[in-house]
Order: C-alpha cells, then structure tokens, then sequence
C-alpha cells in the first residue's frame, strides 16, 4: 500500500508548477511525507498527509517568542513551528523590516535579534 502513496507524490512533484502551493516548510511537504512513508509505512505517511496539509494553509502568524528569543509561526491549526523548520521566504519579510528599520542588512539564513 505504501508503494501506492510513494506513486502519487511523484506524480504529484511532476505537475506542473501552477497546481501546486509554496510551501511554508523548509522540508517540502512532499518530501516529508515521502520520508515518512518509506520509514514508517502507508497509514503513517497518510496521517503525516493530513497533518500537513492542515498546517500547510494560509492564517499562519509571525510572533517573536520572547522565552524562548527566537522568531516563530502560530500555524492555522494553532501548532507553532520553530524558525529552523520554515521555509526562508516566511520570515524574510520581517527580518528585511527590522533590518531597515535598525540600518543593518540581514542575510536569508540569519537571525535578526529583537
């Protein structure tokens, strides 16, 4: 059955580029459920699926976590995903305002303090 899911995401990655959304993650959705998957089997990687998609989604909000100092995204189904797992273009407007607004310029991968 796992073979069936496997199938499906590679088709899905050969789609064209219009029938796909940009993923909020740094690990495409796609590949985390085909790691998923292949580790852990059909129904693993199905509910992998549905987590995903259920976070993957727009209503996500950019908050800087004052405990733990560190930016993050609220997701739309309430869970928080850390800096390190967000795509660069999340967070990249938010770092390039703060950037201005202190004169000093932020490379992709870096970490603006607040």
């Amino acid at each position: 059955m796992k073979w069936v899911l496997i199938g499906i995401i590679h088709l899905y990655r050969r789609s064209p580029a219009r029938f796909k959304r940009t993923c909020l993650f740094r690990s495409t959705c796609s590949a985390h459920v085909l790691q998923t998957t292949r580790a852990s089997g059909f129904w693993a990687g199905l509910r992998c699926l549905r987590l995903r998609i259920r976070q993957c989604r727009p209503g996500y909000v950019i908050y800087f976590d004052n405990d733990k100092n560190h930016w993050a995204v609220r997701l739309a189904n309430g869970s928080v995903a850390n800096r390190d797992e967000l795509a660069d273009f999340i967070l990249a407007p938010v770092l390039n305002f703060l950037a201005c607004e202190a004169g000093v310029s932020v490379k992709p991968g870096a970490q603006a303090t607040g």
